[in-house]
């Protein structure tokens, strides 16, 4: 860990004569501020490093790589550049009834989580209506929540695209990309 330097971090420090104690809590209190300011700024700095990585590994490489039709390549340092497709999905605001409809119709209802203070997994759907109308006939107040976990949703997306099932893609907030991985050699 390196060492503090109060006296060099502090900016300009103003504390009554002669009262030592009072000149340290400045500084040390200066030095904080500082320290919170560098890191507040290299969060800015990671956020944009990784909205960078992010646009060149989903869009930049695999497009450059597909212009000339190549799914791998092997760099000269022994590392090798592969894309591979990527899925992304979730239940978009103001979606969420029309999204959770359309699965169940479409016989995917299993994914939907039911949700009344505890969770409910997938396939509990009655379990959690005999609980609300237990609670209801009880006379107490409650409220419910359904959801499909994001990541349950992507793989169930990757799943019915791999089989060639239609999927309305807005409703889900469905994306289909590739996505550039590169292996390091060890």
């Amino acid at each position: 860990m390196p060492e503090i330097d109060f006296e060099a971090d502090a900016e300009e420090v103003t504390a009554l004569p002669g009262d030592n104690s009072t000149a340290k809590i400045v500084n040390i209190a200066t030095y904080q501020i500082n320290l919170e300011d560098k890191i507040a700024n290299l969060e800015i700095q990671l956020k944009e490093l990784k909205a960078e990585h992010q646009k060149t590994s989903t869009v930049d490489l695999p497009e450059a790589m597909t212009e000339l039709g190549i799914k791998t390549i092997g760099l000269k340092n022994g590392e090798e550049v592969s894309i591979k497709p990527f899925y992304r999905a979730s239940i978009p605001a103001g979606k969420g009834e029309e999204a959770l409809d359309w699965l169940r119709d479409n016989d995917h209802g299993d994914l939907i989580k039911s949700q009344v203070i505890t969770n409910f997994s997938k396939g509990e759907e009655a379990d959690a209506t005999n609980l609300l109308e237990d609670l209801g006939a009880k006379g107490y107040s409650f409220s419910t929540k359904e959801t499909v976990h994001t990541q349950t949703l992507q793989a169930w997306l990757r799943e019915q695209i791999s089989k060639g099932v239609a999927v309305p893609l807005e409703l889900f907030n469905g994306f289909i990309g590739q996505k550039a991985k590169i292996t390091r050699k060890d």
